[in-house]
C-alpha cells in the first residue's frame, strides 16, 4: 500500500477532477474555516480525524487503482467483446449473482422504451455464468460506441486487510440494430482482494460479483441531428479551449442570447466573447452568417472595468422588435435592418463581468425590465475562497427599471433585489404565488440560492429560507416553467454532481462537522435538484430522486423546452468544465 500522502494525491488528481480534490480537502476540515474566519475559531478546531482522513485517503488511492487497471480494461473488453480480457480481470474462482429475471420490467417513457433487469432471488453462478449474463443483455448493440466504469462506493471489509467491498456502475452506449441509441446501465457489487497494487494490475483481484441490478434504454427515433459543420457554425472564429494554447484557455470564454430579431421566422444568434468581438449569426437558408458589422455591432474593450460577454435581448419600447444588449453596449433593433447604440442616453450599465440577464415587467407598468446577475466587482480583492455559507465573496446583482423612451433607471437599493454580496451565476423570473407580480430565483455559485418575493409596491422579500427551495452552495444555473401543466412553476437549478465526491463523502457525517456544515458539504456533490410547489400553501419541495433529474456532472444553463411537441415542457442541462482535447471532452 502506498503510504505517502502527497504521492497518493499525485495519483488521484487531474485536470477534470477539481471539486472532488477540493471535497477531498474539505471533508479533511480544511475550508471550513471560511464560515467561521471572523468567529476566532481555528482551523485546527474543525480538523477530521486522523483516522478517518487517512482512511479516505487510503480508500481513494484503492479506488483510483480498480478504476484505471480494472474498470478501464473492463469497458475496453466490452467494447471489443473481449471475453477473455474480461475473464483475466477477476479470480478464477470467482462467486457471481446475477439477477433471475430473464424478460425484465419494461415500461415506455416518452420516446424511449425502458427494461430493468433486479429481483430479490438472484441466480449464484461462477465467471462464465456472469459472462452469459453480460453478454445477453449486450446483444442489444449493434455497434458499441463506448463504456465506462466507476467506484461509487468503497469500504474496506472488517478483519480482512487488503480487501475492499465496493459499488460499481458500469455504461455502455451505442446503437440497436435499427440504428437508434441504446444505453446500458447496470450496479454491480464486487470484492477485491490483493497483497499490493501489483495485484490489481495483473488481473484477478476481484474474488466476488453481484450484479444487482440492469437498465436498457433504447430510443425510438432521435429528437437531434448534429449539424454543426452544415449550418456554418463550425466556421464562426469564436475562442475554443481546444483550439487554444493553454496559456489562453479558459472557464468562460462568451455568451449566446437567441431571438428571431428581424422577425423573418428563423432564430437568429447573437454572441459575445470575452475578447470584446461581437457576433450576430443569422439564420439564412438553412445556416448561419455573421452580419454583425453591417448590422451596426461594435466591438468594446475586454479588459478592465469594461470586461464583459453579457448577451441578452429585450424589447424596451414594445415595437415587437427586440433590442440587443450584447457586450457593454445597448443597441435599439431599427425594423430588423440594423441597430443603433443608444447605450449612454440609456442610463444602462452592463457592469464589470455580469455573468448573465433575465428579462421581465417586475412592476406591471408595461415596460421590461432587467435583471443582471454578477459575481465580483472590478478591483475587488477576494483574500479567501469562496464556498458553503459565503455570503460576503461576491457582490450585489442589478435590477434596471426601465422608465420608458428607452431609458433605464438602477433601482437595485430601494427594490431590495441586489441578493446581497453572492457569487450570482444567473437567475430566473417566475411566478411564485398568484399576485401576477413576478418574483425572482437567483443561482449562486458558493452561498445557498435566493428567492425573492415580489411585494407589487417595488420591493422584493427574501423568502429563501421558508419557500423550501433556497438549495446548496456551486448553483451554476435555473430555468423556471410549469412541467406537469398544473398552472404552477416548477424550479430546475443546475448543481455539481460528482460521483467521486458523493462516494468521499459517505464515509464522514453530521458528526465530523460544526452543526448545518455537512448538509452542505453533500448538497456540493448531490447534482441537479427539481422543486415542485406543495398543494395548498407556498413551499416547495424537493421532487428530484423521484423525478430522476440529478445525475447530471458539473452543470451549467438548464433549459425547459418542448423538444419532442408533445404539450409538456423537457429538461435539457448542460455540463463540463474545462477540457483541451476534442477527442476527450469534458461534459
Amino acid at each position: 500500500m502506498v503510504s505517502n500522502q502527497t504521492h497518493r494525491l499525485e495519483h488521484i488528481v487531474n485536470k477534470t477532477l477539481l471539486i472532488p480534490l477540493m471535497l477531498l480537502v474539505l471533508v479533511s476540515g480544511v475550508g471550513i474555516w471560511f464560515l467561521f474566519s471572523g468567529s476566532g475559531s481555528s482551523l485546527k478546531d474543525f480538523e477530521l480525524d486522523k483516522d478517518k482522513q487517512e482512511f479516505i485517503w487510503d480508500a481513494e488511492h484503492v479506488t483510483f487503482e480498480i478504476e484505471n487497471y480494472f474498470g478501464k480494461p473492463l469497458a475496453a473488453a466490452i467494447v471489443t467483446a473481449d471475453n477473455e480480457a474480461i475473464g483475466a480481470l477477476v479470480h478464477n474462482d470467482l462467486i457471481a449473482e446475477v439477477p433471475s429475471s430473464t424478460t425484465g420490467e419494461q415500461r415506455e417513457i416518452g420516446e424511449f422504451t425502458e427494461q430493468t433487469w433486479s429481483g430479490p432471488n438472484p441466480i449464484q453462478t461462477d465467471v462464465n455464468g456472469l459472462l452469459d449474463f453480460l453478454n445477453r443483455h449486450l446483444e442489444v448493440f449493434a455497434t458499441i460506441t463506448r463504456a465506462k466504469t466507476r467506484v461509487l462506493h468503497i469500504t474496506a471489509v472488517d478483519g480482512q486487510p487488503n480487501t475492499w467491498d465496493t459499488e460499481l456502475l458500469l455504461t455502455v452506449h451505442g446503437e440497436n440494430e435499427a440504428k437508434k441509441s441504446a444505453k446500458l446501465t447496470s450496479h454491480h457489487q464486487v470484492r477485491f482482494q490483493y497483497e499490493d497494487d501489483e495485484q490489481i494490475h495483473d488481473g484477478g483481484a476481484a474474488t466476488a460479483w453481484k450484479t444487482t441490478d440492469l437498465t436498457m434504454v433504447q430510443a425510438k427515433q432521435s429528437l437531434m441531428k448534429e449539424i454543426t459543420t452544415e449550418s456554418g457554425l463550425r466556421k464562426i472564429s469564436l475562442p475554443d479551449n481546444w483550439k487554444l494554447p493553454l496559456s489562453e484557455t479558459s472557464q468562460f470564454h462568451f455568451q449566446i442570447a437567441v431571438e428571431d430579431f428581424d422577425r423573418d421566422g428563423d432564430l437568429d444568434i447573437a454572441v459575445a466573447s470575452y475578447n470584446g468581438v461581437p457576433f450576430l449569426l443569422c439564420a439564412e437558408k438553412g445556416g448561419f452568417v455573421d452580419r454583425s458589422r453591417e448590422m451596426g455591432l461594435q466591438t468594446w474593450n475586454p479588459s478592465g472595468i469594461t470586461k464583459s460577454a453579457l448577451a441578452g435581448w429585450v424589447d424596451i419600447d414594445n415595437d415587437n422588435f427586440p433590442d440587443l444588449v450584447l457586450g457593454q453596449q445597448m443597441y435599439k433593433n431599427i425594423g430588423g435592418l440594423r441597430f443603433k447604440d443608444i447605450t449612454r442616453e440609456s442610463g444602462f450599465s452592463a457592469g464589470f463581468d455580469p455573468h448573465g440577464m433575465s428579462v421581465a415587467d417586475y412592476n406591471l407598468d408595461g415596460l421590461l425590465d432587467i435583471y443582471v446577475a454578477r459575481s465580483h466587482d472590478f478591483g475587488q480583492i477576494v483574500d479567501r475562497a469562496g464556498w458553503v455559507g459565503d455570503e460576503e465573496g461576491g457582490a450585489p446583482n442589478t435590477l434596471w427599471k426601465n422608465l420608458g423612451n428607452g431609458k433605464f433607471a438602477d433601482v437595485t437599493m430601494e427594490s431590495n433585489a441586489g441578493g446581497g454580496a453572492r457569487t450570482s451565476f444567473t437567475s430566473s423570473w417566475l411566478y411564485f404565488d398568484d399576485d401576477h407580480y413576478p418574483d425572482l430565483y437567483v443561482a449562486n455559485d458558493f452561498a445557498k440560492n435566493l428567492v425573492l418575493r415580489n411585494q407589487g409596491d417595488g420591493t422584493f422579500e427574501d423568502i429563501s429560507e421558508v419557500c423550501g427551495a433556497a438549495d446548496f452552495a456551486t448553483s451554476m444555473g435555473v430555468a423556471t416553467g410549469d412541467l406537469d401543466n398544473d398552472g404552477t412553476t416548477e424550479i430546475y437549478v443546475a448543481n455539481m454532481y460528482s460521483k467521486m465526491g458523493r462516494r468521499i463523502i459517505s464515509h464522514v457525517g453530521d458528526e465530523d462537522y460544526p452543526k448545518d456544515i455537512f448538509p452542505q458539504i453533500q448538497g456540493s456533490c448531490a447534482g441537479n435538484r427539481l422543486y415542485r410547489k406543495t398543494d395548498g400553501d407556498n413551499r416547495y419541495v424537493d421532487v428530484t430522486d423521484q423525478a430522476g433529474v440529478n445525475e447530471v456532472g458539473w452543470a451549467f444553463a438548464p433549459i425547459m423546452c418542448d423538444f419532442n411537441g408533445d404539450g409538456l415542457l423537457d429538461l435539457y442541462a448542460t455540463t463540463g468544465f474545462m477540457s483541451f482535447d476534442r477527442e476527450k471532452p469534458d461534459g
